[in-house]
């Protein structure tokens, strides 16, 4: 946290500087990178942790990585990795501030997967199959969700960088509420590798069975965190 602070101060001095005037209405796509927090108000699953294997299951402070396409609209994909919580999705949106407002504020409709992954977790009681002893199990929750987000980027802290100023360094914040309306289920298992795709990429599926004695996680999540990035 305090190296962030202390990028965030280099980059108000640098901004103060060579400051533009804002976010304009011809696209700019930009990949940032940032520390995000995600949290769930899971009392019936936290307990049933605790109690069994004095577990937090509670995320702490990870990273996060974006691409956006931003001017008058934005769109992109997040990614968030908040131990043991991944947060996936595409964003849809439009900027409500105007082009030399302090902050370019975006507002986004989401699709996407939040998965809750637990390595030191297993359903009490359960005996390995042969096919599972000696391998990494998991305990695993994916779910697609729908949510709304507020990306901000600060304009004061932007300043073109680079040859003929092509280039702006970003940074902002956001904050993001996802609701998983479908049913979710708990899956014990390993991922299996099945070989390579066309490319020649190693593949892998998760080997599962599902379990039904262990509580669910809730419908809804809040991610949060702070960024800084470039745009082309």
């Amino acid at each position: 946290m305090k190296r962030l602070i202390a990028v965030f101060l280099a980059i108000n001095i640098y901004g103060n500087a060579f400051a533009q005037t804002g976010f304009s209405n011809t696209p700019k796509f930009i990949f940032d990178v940032g520390i995000n927090n995600t949290s769930i108000n899971n009392p019936a699953f936290t307990g049933w942790a605790a109690g069994n294997y004095n577990r937090n299951a509670n995320a702490g402070i990870s990273g996060l990585f974006d691409i956006t396409i931003a001017g008058k609209w934005d769109a992109g994909f997040h990614l968030s990795t908040a131990n043991p919580f991944l947060v996936a999705d595409i964003e849809f949106g439009k900027r409500l501030t105007s082009r030399h407002s302090p902050i370019a504020s975006y507002i986004n409709i989401d699709y996407g997967e939040f998965n809750a992954m637990f390595n030191d977790l297993a359903p009490l009681n359960y005996t390995l199959t042969p096919d599972q002893q000696g391998k990494q199990m998991q305990l695993k929750s994916r779910n697609s969700y729908l949510g709304i987000t507020s990306r901000n980027y600060v304009n004061r802290l932007n300043f073109f960088v680079g040859r003929g100023h092509n280039a702006v360094f970003v940074s902002g914040f956001y904050a993001k509420a996802g609701w998983m309306p479908f049913r979710k289920q708990w899956e014990y298992g390993y991922y299996e590798d099945t070989g390579s795709d066309a490319d020649g990429t190693p593949t892998y599926d998760f080997n599962s069975v599902k379990i039904d004695n262990i509580p669910n996680i809730n419908n809804f999540f809040f991610d949060a965190g702070v960024f800084i990035g470039i745009g082309f």
